[in-house]
């Protein structure tokens, strides 16, 4: 029997499609990672059968991972077996989450600093405030980390602001649920309308409204309060904390080095590619293995992240300096380093 394979089909003089060491009727159907593949006859009077996939991008890619890893750009990619099966499409629909930031936002102000001050070569805010900066969050099938973002950050904020004193994890269920405006919950949504929230309303806190990552109907009232929260505990007033306006710090490395190191982490949006869905160690920075693709491989989306600190790496024989994620990204394996990631500074794209 002659097999004929191509990249997406194989065609076969009989009755049955082949498939990694398996026939098929016409009219079964496999799914070939994130395409589906149908067994049909090629025309009703031939005995030629083959297979009509779907074309979709695919978030995990052997070749994607294999270029990275054969390549000498610094870091390492894996082949996440749970995120097996999803479009390029579906990453970045469910495993990002954060819109553009409204003119409003670039009209803002941006804080600068003066360079003549002295910054550490490398800094950990975990280490300069032990037990003040919240733990890193999963958050799951849910394009959610305009939410998750911005609850890290108030949370880490409060308690450092008050010395200590008011070490709360802020709730980002409760600004999935309830922050409305544009914003689509697990579907994405604006950092700027979460700290609106919580300025004018006030975030809860995780033991009241624990994360879902999913979107449910807002059982927290804006102006009042309930008398049982989501989680069935009884509501107390110290439950809920409203947080000062943001600013927008100017984008420079020592200005952005300065603010984490005086008052604490930041809030970061950048632009993810294709590739950062692979990242698995090292000191992050774009590979392009899309050049001859479809379109449809070149699709980019937004994250917002926490900046905690930066570093310096010098394996390699290079001078690399990156920044310090203290937030999960996208995937549970993609948090290293004691839970955190690594990236080059220059892909930050603005800063609250």
């Amino acid at each position: 029997m002659l097999i004929h394979e191509l990249m997406y089909c194989c065609c076969l003089f009989s009755d049955q499609c082949y498939k990694n060491g398996r026939f098929y009727d016409v009219g079964e159907s496999v799914k070939d990672n994130c395409n589906e593949c149908i067994c049909q006859d090629d025309h009703p009077f031939s005995d030629h059968v083959s297979w009509s996939c779907t074309r979709h991008a695919c978030l995990m890619r052997r070749d994607m991972v294999e270029t990275i890893n054969y390549g000498q750009y610094g870091w390492r990619a894996s082949n996440y077996s749970f995120l097996h099966g999803l479009t390029l499409a579906d990453g970045i629909k469910y495993r990002l989450g954060t819109f553009q930031p409204s003119n409003q936002v670039f009209s803002m102000s941006a804080l600068k600093s003066h360079h003549e001050d002295s910054l550490p070569e490398s800094f950990d805010s975990r280490q300069r405030w032990p037990g003040l900066i919240s733990d890193i969050r999963d958050q799951g099938d849910c394009g959610s980390s305009w939410a998750l973002s911005t609850a890290a950050i108030a949370s880490d904020r409060l308690a450092i602001g008050s010395n200590g004193r008011i070490v709360k994890t802020l709730s980002p269920q409760h600004l999935l649920s309830c922050v409305g405006g544009s914003n689509n919950s697990c579907e994405g949504g604006n950092i700027d309308q979460a700290w609106g929230f919580l300025r004018r309303y006030g975030g809860v806190t995780e033991d009241c409204y624990p994360y879902q990552a999913r979107t449910d109907q807002c059982t927290i009232p804006k102006l009042s309060s309930p008398d049982i929260c989501p989680s069935g505990r009884v509501f107390k007033e110290h439950m809920k904390f409203k947080m000062t306006p943001p600013y927008r710090i100017r984008n420079d490395e020592h200005t952005i080095k300065k603010q984490i190191y005086e008052n604490g982490p930041v809030q970061a949006i950048f632009n993810v590619k294709e590739d950062f869905f692979v990242y698995r160690s090292g000191v992050y920075r774009h590979v392009n293995t899309v050049t001859n693709l479809p379109q449809s491989y070149h699709q980019t989306g937004s994250h917002s992240v926490r900046i905690i600190g930066w570093g310096v790496d010098y394996s390699n024989g290079f001078r690399t300096k990156y920044w310090v994620s203290g937030i999960s990204v996208v995937v549970r394996d993609i948090v290293v380093e004691h839970h955190s990631y690594r990236s080059c500074r220059p892909m930050i794209k603005s800063i609250l």
